[in-house]
Protein backbone atom coordinates (compact mmCIF):
# COMPACT_ATOMS: atom_id res chain seq x y z
CA UNK A 1 0.00 0.00 0.00
CA UNK A 2 1.33 3.45 -0.93
CA UNK A 3 -0.06 4.84 2.34
CA UNK A 4 2.56 2.76 4.16
CA UNK A 5 5.41 3.94 1.98
CA UNK A 6 6.11 7.35 3.65
CA UNK A 7 6.38 5.74 7.09
CA UNK A 8 9.32 3.68 5.93
CA UNK A 9 11.24 6.72 4.70
CA UNK A 10 14.57 7.51 6.28
CA UNK A 11 17.47 9.38 4.65
CA UNK A 12 19.11 7.09 2.12
CA UNK A 13 16.13 4.72 1.83
CA UNK A 14 15.19 3.25 -1.56
CA UNK A 15 11.56 2.18 -1.94
CA UNK A 16 10.76 0.11 -4.99
CA UNK A 17 7.22 -0.18 -6.34
CA UNK A 18 6.42 -3.55 -7.86
CA UNK A 19 4.80 -4.08 -11.26
CA UNK A 20 1.14 -3.41 -10.51
CA UNK A 21 -1.57 -0.73 -10.48
CA UNK A 22 -2.01 1.48 -7.42
CA UNK A 23 -5.43 3.17 -7.37
CA UNK A 24 -7.06 5.75 -5.14
CA UNK A 25 -8.74 9.13 -4.77
CA UNK A 26 -7.10 12.40 -3.88
CA UNK A 27 -3.35 12.02 -3.66
CA UNK A 28 -2.65 8.33 -4.20
CA UNK A 29 1.01 9.09 -3.49
CA UNK A 30 1.34 11.70 -0.72
CA UNK A 31 4.82 12.67 0.47
CA UNK A 32 4.71 15.64 2.84
CA UNK A 33 7.45 16.22 5.39
CA UNK A 34 5.04 18.26 7.50
CA UNK A 35 2.41 15.51 7.58
CA UNK A 36 3.53 11.95 6.95
CA UNK A 37 7.21 11.59 6.12
CA UNK A 38 10.71 13.07 6.46
CA UNK A 39 13.16 14.89 4.23
CA UNK A 40 16.26 13.32 2.79
CA UNK A 41 19.66 14.97 2.91
CA UNK A 42 22.16 16.06 0.29
CA UNK A 43 24.32 13.02 1.08
CA UNK A 44 21.39 10.62 1.55
CA UNK A 45 18.37 11.43 -0.63
CA UNK A 46 15.28 9.21 -0.40
CA UNK A 47 14.26 7.35 -3.57
CA UNK A 48 10.94 6.03 -4.82
CA UNK A 49 11.22 4.17 -8.11
CA UNK A 50 9.55 1.48 -10.15
CA UNK A 51 10.93 -2.03 -10.14
CA UNK A 52 10.76 -1.80 -13.93
CA UNK A 53 10.39 1.57 -15.68
CA UNK A 54 6.76 2.39 -16.44
CA UNK A 55 5.38 -0.83 -14.93
CA UNK A 56 4.26 0.67 -11.61
CA UNK A 57 1.07 2.59 -12.47
CA UNK A 58 -0.28 5.10 -9.95
CA UNK A 59 -3.75 6.24 -11.04
CA UNK A 60 -6.33 8.58 -9.53
CA UNK A 61 -10.06 8.77 -10.06
CA UNK A 62 -10.30 12.41 -11.16
CA UNK A 63 -11.62 13.78 -7.87
CA UNK A 64 -10.10 16.65 -5.92
CA UNK A 65 -6.43 16.24 -5.20
CA UNK A 66 -3.46 15.46 -7.38
CA UNK A 67 -2.53 11.86 -8.08
CA UNK A 68 0.95 12.52 -6.64
CA UNK A 69 1.49 15.40 -4.19
CA UNK A 70 4.93 16.18 -2.80
CA UNK A 71 6.26 18.64 -0.25
CA UNK A 72 9.71 17.35 0.57
CA UNK A 73 13.42 18.05 0.22
CA UNK A 74 16.07 15.72 -1.22
CA UNK A 75 13.80 13.04 -2.69
CA UNK A 76 14.05 11.21 -6.03
CA UNK A 77 10.91 10.09 -7.91
CA UNK A 78 11.95 7.83 -10.77
CA UNK A 79 10.55 5.59 -13.53
CA UNK A 80 6.91 5.67 -12.37
CA UNK A 81 3.79 5.92 -14.49
CA UNK A 82 1.36 8.42 -12.96
CA UNK A 83 -2.08 9.15 -14.44
CA UNK A 84 -5.44 10.68 -13.68
CA UNK A 85 -8.80 10.13 -15.42
CA UNK A 86 -11.46 12.47 -16.75
CA UNK A 87 -14.23 12.89 -14.18
CA UNK A 88 -17.06 15.38 -14.74
CA UNK A 89 -17.84 15.30 -11.02
CA UNK A 90 -14.81 17.50 -10.28
CA UNK A 91 -14.29 20.84 -12.03
CA UNK A 92 -11.77 22.61 -9.81
CA UNK A 93 -8.08 23.37 -10.15
CA UNK A 94 -6.50 20.56 -8.14
CA UNK A 95 -6.67 17.48 -10.34
CA UNK A 96 -3.16 17.50 -11.78
CA UNK A 97 -1.07 14.40 -12.28
CA UNK A 98 1.81 15.59 -10.10
CA UNK A 99 2.09 18.63 -7.86
CA UNK A 100 5.36 19.41 -6.09
CA UNK A 101 4.76 22.23 -3.59
CA UNK A 102 7.63 23.98 -1.82
CA UNK A 103 9.95 21.20 -2.94
CA UNK A 104 13.70 21.71 -2.77
CA UNK A 105 16.44 19.52 -4.28
CA UNK A 106 13.87 17.02 -5.58
CA UNK A 107 14.63 14.93 -8.68
CA UNK A 108 11.69 13.88 -10.88
CA UNK A 109 13.20 11.66 -13.54
CA UNK A 110 12.15 9.18 -16.20
CA UNK A 111 8.44 9.15 -15.36
CA UNK A 112 5.44 8.88 -17.67
CA UNK A 113 2.83 11.40 -16.46
CA UNK A 114 -0.42 11.76 -18.37
CA UNK A 115 -4.04 12.84 -18.43
CA UNK A 116 -4.91 15.38 -15.73
CA UNK A 117 -8.70 15.48 -15.32
CA UNK A 118 -9.79 17.44 -18.40
CA UNK A 119 -12.94 18.65 -16.62
CA UNK A 120 -10.76 20.69 -14.28
CA UNK A 121 -8.34 23.59 -14.57
CA UNK A 122 -5.11 21.74 -13.86
CA UNK A 123 -1.68 21.55 -15.39
CA UNK A 124 -0.29 18.06 -15.86
CA UNK A 125 2.80 18.78 -13.73
CA UNK A 126 3.17 21.82 -11.48
CA UNK A 127 6.32 22.63 -9.49
CA UNK A 128 7.09 25.22 -6.82
CA UNK A 129 10.36 25.43 -4.92
CA UNK A 130 14.07 25.66 -5.61
CA UNK A 131 16.97 23.64 -6.99
CA UNK A 132 14.79 20.84 -8.36
CA UNK A 133 15.68 18.72 -11.39
CA UNK A 134 12.87 17.65 -13.72
CA UNK A 135 14.52 15.37 -16.25
CA UNK A 136 13.70 12.88 -19.03
CA UNK A 137 9.96 12.66 -18.34
CA UNK A 138 7.14 12.11 -20.85
CA UNK A 139 4.14 14.35 -20.16
CA UNK A 140 1.21 13.28 -22.30
CA UNK A 141 -2.48 14.02 -22.96
CA UNK A 142 -2.50 17.28 -21.07
CA UNK A 143 -4.60 20.42 -21.08
CA UNK A 144 -3.95 23.87 -19.59
CA UNK A 145 -0.15 23.58 -19.15
CA UNK A 146 2.10 20.58 -19.64
CA UNK A 147 4.89 21.42 -17.20
CA UNK A 148 4.80 24.64 -15.22
CA UNK A 149 7.15 26.29 -12.75
CA UNK A 150 4.97 28.54 -10.64
CA UNK A 151 5.56 31.51 -8.36
CA UNK A 152 8.24 34.05 -7.49
CA UNK A 153 9.89 31.70 -4.99
CA UNK A 154 10.33 29.02 -7.63
CA UNK A 155 13.86 29.50 -8.94
CA UNK A 156 17.15 27.80 -9.78
CA UNK A 157 15.39 24.73 -11.16
CA UNK A 158 16.58 22.71 -14.16
CA UNK A 159 14.04 21.30 -16.64
CA UNK A 160 15.98 19.03 -19.00
CA UNK A 161 15.29 16.42 -21.65
CA UNK A 162 11.50 16.25 -21.20
CA UNK A 163 8.90 15.55 -23.87
CA UNK A 164 5.52 17.29 -23.68
CA UNK A 165 2.88 16.36 -26.23
CA UNK A 166 -0.58 15.00 -27.04
CA UNK A 167 -2.65 18.01 -26.08
CA UNK A 168 -6.38 17.51 -25.46
CA UNK A 169 -9.23 19.99 -25.19
CA UNK A 170 -10.57 20.91 -21.78
CA UNK A 171 -14.05 19.52 -21.33
CA UNK A 172 -15.51 22.16 -19.02
CA UNK A 173 -13.22 24.89 -17.73
CA UNK A 174 -12.70 27.40 -20.58
CA UNK A 175 -12.56 24.62 -23.19
CA UNK A 176 -11.05 26.88 -25.86
CA UNK A 177 -8.27 28.27 -23.66
CA UNK A 178 -4.58 27.58 -24.35
CA UNK A 179 -2.72 24.32 -23.84
CA UNK A 180 0.85 25.54 -23.38
CA UNK A 181 3.80 23.17 -23.14
CA UNK A 182 6.57 24.51 -20.86
CA UNK A 183 5.64 27.52 -18.72
CA UNK A 184 7.68 29.76 -16.40
CA UNK A 185 4.84 31.38 -14.48
CA UNK A 186 6.47 34.25 -12.54
CA UNK A 187 9.36 31.91 -11.63
CA UNK A 188 12.81 33.46 -12.18
CA UNK A 189 16.28 32.12 -12.94
CA UNK A 190 15.51 28.63 -14.21
CA UNK A 191 17.20 26.59 -16.94
CA UNK A 192 15.21 24.86 -19.72
CA UNK A 193 17.45 22.54 -21.70
CA UNK A 194 16.94 20.05 -24.55
CA UNK A 195 13.18 19.75 -24.09
CA UNK A 196 10.70 18.96 -26.86
CA UNK A 197 7.15 20.27 -27.20
CA UNK A 198 5.03 18.63 -29.89
CA UNK A 199 1.50 19.64 -30.80
CA UNK A 200 -0.17 16.31 -31.42
CA UNK A 201 -3.60 14.89 -30.67
CA UNK A 202 -6.91 16.72 -31.11
CA UNK A 203 -7.03 19.90 -29.01
CA UNK A 204 -10.30 20.92 -30.66
CA UNK A 205 -12.05 24.19 -31.39
CA UNK A 206 -10.07 27.38 -30.97
CA UNK A 207 -7.58 25.84 -28.55
CA UNK A 208 -4.15 27.38 -29.07
CA UNK A 209 -0.85 26.07 -27.78
CA UNK A 210 2.41 27.91 -27.23
CA UNK A 211 5.42 25.64 -26.96
CA UNK A 212 7.54 27.61 -24.47
CA UNK A 213 6.14 30.53 -22.45
CA UNK A 214 7.65 32.74 -19.77
CA UNK A 215 6.87 35.87 -17.83
CA UNK A 216 9.75 35.67 -15.37
CA UNK A 217 13.23 37.19 -15.30
CA UNK A 218 16.46 35.36 -15.96
CA UNK A 219 15.09 32.18 -17.54
CA UNK A 220 17.57 30.49 -19.86
CA UNK A 221 16.71 28.25 -22.82
CA UNK A 222 19.26 25.92 -24.40
CA UNK A 223 18.64 23.58 -27.31
CA UNK A 224 14.85 23.24 -27.04
CA UNK A 225 12.55 22.24 -29.89
CA UNK A 226 8.92 23.19 -30.57
CA UNK A 227 7.02 21.24 -33.25
CA UNK A 228 3.62 22.17 -34.65
CA UNK A 229 2.46 24.66 -32.01
CA UNK A 230 -1.06 25.84 -32.83
CA UNK A 231 -0.11 29.33 -31.69
CA UNK A 232 3.47 30.52 -31.14
CA UNK A 233 6.45 28.24 -30.73
CA UNK A 234 8.02 30.47 -28.07
CA UNK A 235 6.74 33.57 -26.23
CA UNK A 236 8.88 35.57 -23.79
CA UNK A 237 7.13 38.56 -22.23
CA UNK A 238 8.01 41.26 -19.72
CA UNK A 239 4.54 41.55 -18.19
CA UNK A 240 2.18 38.70 -17.32
CA UNK A 241 -0.70 38.24 -14.92
CA UNK A 242 1.66 38.24 -11.93
CA UNK A 243 4.88 39.80 -13.26
CA UNK A 244 5.97 43.25 -14.38
CA UNK A 245 9.35 43.97 -15.94
CA UNK A 246 10.59 40.42 -16.50
CA UNK A 247 13.99 40.71 -18.14
CA UNK A 248 17.28 39.09 -19.12
CA UNK A 249 16.02 36.08 -21.06
CA UNK A 250 18.72 34.01 -22.73
CA UNK A 251 17.94 31.79 -25.74
CA UNK A 252 20.52 29.52 -27.36
CA UNK A 253 20.02 27.11 -30.27
CA UNK A 254 16.22 27.09 -30.09
CA UNK A 255 14.34 25.44 -32.98
CA UNK A 256 10.73 26.19 -33.97
CA UNK A 257 9.10 24.01 -36.64
CA UNK A 258 5.63 24.11 -38.17
CA UNK A 259 4.06 26.64 -35.79
CA UNK A 260 0.82 28.35 -36.75
CA UNK A 261 1.89 31.84 -35.69
CA UNK A 262 5.34 33.09 -34.65
CA UNK A 263 8.53 31.11 -34.20
CA UNK A 264 9.76 33.48 -31.47
CA UNK A 265 7.70 36.31 -30.03
CA UNK A 266 9.56 38.78 -27.81
CA UNK A 267 6.96 41.02 -26.17
CA UNK A 268 8.60 44.10 -24.68
CA UNK A 269 12.03 42.43 -24.37
CA UNK A 270 14.34 43.87 -21.72
CA UNK A 271 17.97 42.79 -22.11
CA UNK A 272 17.04 39.66 -24.08
CA UNK A 273 19.90 37.75 -25.74
CA UNK A 274 19.03 35.32 -28.57
CA UNK A 275 21.78 33.43 -30.41
CA UNK A 276 21.35 30.44 -32.67
CA UNK A 277 17.61 30.51 -33.37
CA UNK A 278 15.91 28.65 -36.24
CA UNK A 279 12.28 28.93 -37.37
CA UNK A 280 10.99 26.70 -40.16
CA UNK A 281 7.59 26.73 -41.87
CA UNK A 282 4.95 28.85 -40.27
CA UNK A 283 1.66 27.35 -41.42
CA UNK A 284 -0.44 30.54 -41.69
CA UNK A 285 2.11 31.75 -43.01
CA UNK A 286 3.44 34.13 -40.36
CA UNK A 287 6.59 35.61 -38.91
CA UNK A 288 9.63 33.68 -37.82
CA UNK A 289 10.56 36.42 -35.32
CA UNK A 290 8.46 39.25 -33.87
CA UNK A 291 9.50 41.95 -31.41
CA UNK A 292 6.94 44.46 -30.11
CA UNK A 293 6.42 46.67 -27.08
CA UNK A 294 3.05 45.10 -26.34
CA UNK A 295 3.63 45.29 -22.58
CA UNK A 296 4.61 48.96 -22.62
CA UNK A 297 8.02 48.54 -21.02
CA UNK A 298 9.81 51.87 -20.35
CA UNK A 299 12.91 50.65 -22.18
CA UNK A 300 13.23 47.67 -24.55
CA UNK A 301 16.38 45.99 -25.81
CA UNK A 302 17.38 42.76 -27.53
CA UNK A 303 20.27 41.06 -29.29
CA UNK A 304 19.53 38.52 -32.04
CA UNK A 305 22.46 36.73 -33.70
CA UNK A 306 22.86 33.64 -35.89
CA UNK A 307 19.16 33.39 -36.73
CA UNK A 308 17.85 31.33 -39.65
CA UNK A 309 14.28 31.75 -40.94
CA UNK A 310 12.98 29.30 -43.55
CA UNK A 311 9.54 29.47 -45.22
CA UNK A 312 8.12 32.15 -42.95
CA UNK A 313 7.21 35.78 -43.63
CA UNK A 314 10.46 36.88 -42.04
CA UNK A 315 11.12 39.12 -39.05
CA UNK A 316 9.30 42.15 -37.72
CA UNK A 317 10.29 44.69 -35.07
CA UNK A 318 8.36 47.70 -33.75
CA UNK A 319 8.91 50.14 -30.87
CA UNK A 320 12.13 48.46 -29.70
CA UNK A 321 14.56 51.02 -28.31
CA UNK A 322 17.75 49.04 -28.84
CA UNK A 323 18.02 46.09 -31.24
CA UNK A 324 21.11 44.36 -32.57
CA UNK A 325 20.33 41.93 -35.41
CA UNK A 326 23.32 40.28 -37.09
CA UNK A 327 24.73 37.18 -38.78
CA UNK A 328 21.25 36.00 -39.76
CA UNK A 329 19.70 34.53 -42.89
CA UNK A 330 16.31 34.05 -44.48
CA UNK A 331 15.09 31.68 -47.20
CA UNK A 332 11.72 31.28 -48.86
CA UNK A 333 10.09 34.34 -47.36
CA UNK A 334 6.50 34.65 -48.58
Amino acid sequence: RLSLLPRKAIPGAQMILKNRTYRGSGPVLLLDSAVNTVNGTSASPITVRAQNPGRALIIGNGTQGQVARLRVDWWIIEDLRIENVNNSGYRGSEAAVLRCTQCNHVVIRGNIMRNPNAWGNSAAVSITGTNNLIEDNDILRFHRNGLELFGAGTKNNVVRGNYVGQTVNRLYYAPGAPNDGFVAYNSPNNIWENNIFEQTGSPGGSTASDGFVAWASGNKYYGNISIGATNNAMVLVSKGSTTVGANSYIVRDQVSIGMRQFGLYLRSPINTDVRGFTAHSSRTPNRGLVLTDGDGAPSTSAIVRNMMLIDTTGASSSAIDSLSLSHSHEWGAS
